[in-house]
């Protein structure tokens, strides 16, 4: 089984900012798959969650309603009733060129907090994650991450979901080591 979570925080005034990019990737994902509509798992997880079955697997897609940087409680809850699973995140990156793309698997933070929210709650970093490159910031950087791309940002940001979306499909399909191969070494080879 897959668990794929997209972080992001609750609130209509974070919808399509750069912090909220695992968010965006997870409602691509839902909108390209036949799924099971959104349950609002609420006290019990506090999180958003859609199940779909892609090759043969059962995949559930999380949405954690906690704010990012407790998206360790949801996710922790969530697996507590799982003992079988794969865990993915899905999240912003500002250490990654802006509209870039990086699978990696077992790595530290990277002072992300909603990343660091996880491995603290679960007590492991052994997980796969798919960093998006948000860009550094030139102002404070909450504001940064909180704000909203605009201009010839949003066109390239929008990009960036739609690849991060088609990326994650591939690898449902392909396997994880394929899809980190294949896109990944791209990216070296460029």
């Amino acid at each position: 089984m897959k668990i794929i979570v997209g972080l992001g925080n609750p609130g209509e005034e974070y919808a399509n900012s750069r912090h909220n990019t695992g968010w965006s990737v997870v409602d691509k994902i839902i909108q390209k798959i036949p799924a099971k509509g959104w349950s609002a798992s609420g006290r019990k997880f506090n999180a958003e969650t859609c199940e779909t079955i892609i090759k043969d697997e059962k995949v559930i897609l999380v949405k954690p309603l906690t704010f990012m940087n407790a998206s360790g409680k949801a996710v922790k809850a969530i697996l507590k009733y799982i003992n079988d699973y794969e865990l993915w995140v899905i999240h912003d990156d500002m250490d990654i060129l802006f509209g870039e793309i990086k699978i990696v698997k077992n790595k530290q933070s990277a002072g992300h907090k909603g990343v660091e929210s996880i491995i603290n709650e679960l007590g492991t970093q052994d997980f796969i994650r798919f960093r998006i490159g948000v860009g550094k910031p030139n102002i404070n950087q909450k504001d940064f991450v909180l704000a909203k791309p605009v201009g010839q940002e949003k066109e390239i940001f929008e990009k960036s979901i739609n690849k991060a979306t088609e990326l994650v499909l591939y690898a449902l399909e392909k396997g994880i080591e394929n899809a980190m191969n294949k896109y990944n070494s791209k990216k070296e080879n460029a």
